[in-house]
């Protein structure tokens, strides 16, 4: 059985955040993230241009962790085949991105989107209840001119294939290793690639969080 939606299926919880953005996966392009043939995990250097409000940024979850929806003054778990009351709300956010080259559309979930704006969806609807839950809060649109790397996932999806979108299946927010990658870009040898990752993991330990950089900082935006 498939993850729920917007659940993070980590296989590597143990993998460095260095080999995880730097060694692991393929890096593509924009560009050679839409031609590739292939399914899987593809590393994306990109800048959020803006939130797309086409679609809601938040959604509510059962206990089981399965999306629900409204059923007059109640929900309904399809999973659990009931209404139920007790439900959690999650980010969904659509963003378009930019590559330098070519823009396209990134969805982004619960822990990735708690991690680039530092507030829970909960927090974040409790905050702008008043003034309206489907607006877009604040937050969110000063994610616009900020550049992350993307593990992002490939599928056959239909909902994801249907929608021309790209699920984000982590973020990596960390300077260092976003400088060190577009590094690697310039580098034509495996062997140099080799010496500037050991370089790299040698600074930041294995044990880095991908959530802040040395100096406790999160991404800041490009100019």
């Amino acid at each position: 059985m498939g993850a729920p939606l917007g659940t993070i299926e980590d296989h590597n919880a143990s993998v460095s955040p260095v080999d995880e953005f730097l060694h692991m996966y393929p890096r593509k392009t924009i560009s050679e993230l839409n031609d590739t043939k292939e399914n899987g995990f593809f590393i994306v250097l990109a800048t959020i241009v803006t939130v797309l409000t086409d679609s809601s940024w938040w959604y509510s979850v059962c206990k089981c962790n399965r999306a629900v929806t409204v059923d007059g003054d109640k929900y309904y778990c399809a999973h659990c085949a009931c209404n139920v009351t007790d439900v959690t709300p999650r980010y969904k956010l659509k963003v378009e991105v930019f590559d330098g080259d070519e823009t396209t559309a990134f969805v982004m979930f619960d822990s990735d989107v708690e991690l680039v704006t530092s507030v829970s969806c909960s927090s974040l609807l409790a905050l702008y209840k008043d003034g309206g839950i489907d607006q877009l809060p604040p937050e969110l649109e000063d994610l616009g001119g900020k550049e992350f790397l993307f593990k992002v996932e490939k599928t056959d999806d239909y909902a994801f294939k249907y929608d021309d979108t790209f699920k984000v299946k982590k973020v990596c927010i960390v300077e260092e290793i976003i400088e060190h990658f577009k590094e690697l870009k310039r580098i034509s040898t495996p062997k140099a690639a080799g010496c500037l990752i050991g370089t790299l993991a040698d600074a930041t330990g294995e044990g880095s969080s991908c959530g802040t950089n040395l100096d406790g900082e999160k991404g800041k935006k490009v100019a």
